[in-house]
């Protein structure tokens, strides 16, 4: 019987990264790193076959404890932006501390491979800006965004086998458990919820603010191409749709999903406030279609998948 490849991911049990361990937990012996076990994490690991979990937290540990080598790792760890934002200087010193773990695993020739995700938040946020492209010369501006950028510096000048350093756009995912954490505030997840709580969808914006969607499965797409892919002449690479919707033509997309699963479509209602993101822009994947990569952006079956998980929670 051929042995299993073994894959770690940190953040493994979070709110993607549980989507993206249970989706390879066939292919590979995963392993996962969380802060904690919550009673609906432990649920989700019983009924998820081929998936370990270790508990680290980079608040109170200091190393990870694996002496066997892996095969690959897929980096998901890293304080939130509300964390970033209530305590900048302990935010980067563990986000400094989980990838030294990553950089020691790789010096010790126990891990050859990384895909990282960082933020296209690295980019900054000048209002108005039209394009971003990897080669821009990175402005963060938040603490999160700032601690993503140390990490990527971090990452190489490293000697890895292969690097990918991904800078997604934003992700629209189902969950895979109930336990989301901070990130059960992102826009996706609530506007989600509200329908299956409330029956309408409040946004905060006005709806006339832009976004780069992407879909769960086209980042699985990507994660699995570049656990194959050779080392690329330059590691950093954007996950975009490489173009921007509207946040109130994103709002019709899960009315439209949620009344073709219940016959009654929520009412949506705005908001007031606005952002930096008034204009269309495009985030370039250009390097990523090089490589073979092909997103199919099929919002509606992501959709329809998260109001259900939610229909079911309420």
């Amino acid at each position: 019987m051929v042995e299993k490849r073994r894959l770690l991911i940190p953040g493994g049990a979070g709110y993607l990264g549980a989507r993206l361990a249970q989706a390879l937990a066939g292919d590979y012996e995963v392993f996962v790193t969380c802060r904690n076990l919550s009673p609906a994490r432990e649920r989700w690991l019983k009924q998820t076959p081929g998936i370990h979990a270790v508990q680290f937290d980079a608040a109170s540990q200091k190393e990870f404890s694996f002496e066997v080598p892996f095969d690959a790792a897929i980096n998901l760890a890293m304080p939130g932006a509300d964390e970033a934002q209530r305590d900048p200087a302990e935010s980067h010193r563990q986000a400094v501390q989980i990838t030294q773990n990553l950089v020691s695993l790789a010096a010790r020739g126990m891990l050859p491979r990384l895909i990282h995700f960082s933020t296209f938040r690295v980019y900054g946020t000048d209002a108005g800006r039209e394009f971003y492209t990897e080669t821009d010369e990175p402005r963060p501006q938040h603490p999160y965004a700032q601690n993503h950028l140390a990490c990527e510096r971090m990452l190489r000048e490293t000697a890895w086998g292969a690097l990918f350093i991904l800078r997604p756009t934003n992700i629209v995912a189902a969950p895979a458990h109930c336990d989301l954490g901070p990130q059960s505030n992102l826009l996706f997840l609530s506007l989600c919820r509200q329908v299956a709580q409330m029956g309408t969808i409040r946004l905060e914006n006005d709806g006339l603010s832009y976004r780069d969607f992407i879909c769960f499965d086209d980042m699985l797409a990507a994660v699995r191409l570049l656990l194959s892919s050779p080392a690329p002449v330059c590691p950093v690479l954007n996950l975009s749709a490489a173009s921007a919707s509207r946040l109130d033509t994103f709002a019709e997309l899960i009315r439209r999903a949620a009344a073709g699963i219940t016959g009654a479509a929520p009412e949506i209602v705005f908001g007031t406030r606005t952002d930096a993101w008034r204009h269309p822009f495009v985030v370039s994947n250009k390097r990523m279609w090089n490589l073979g990569w092909n997103p199919q952006l099929d919002f509606t079956s992501e959709i329809g998948r998260t109001l259900s998980f939610f229909a079911h929670l309420s």
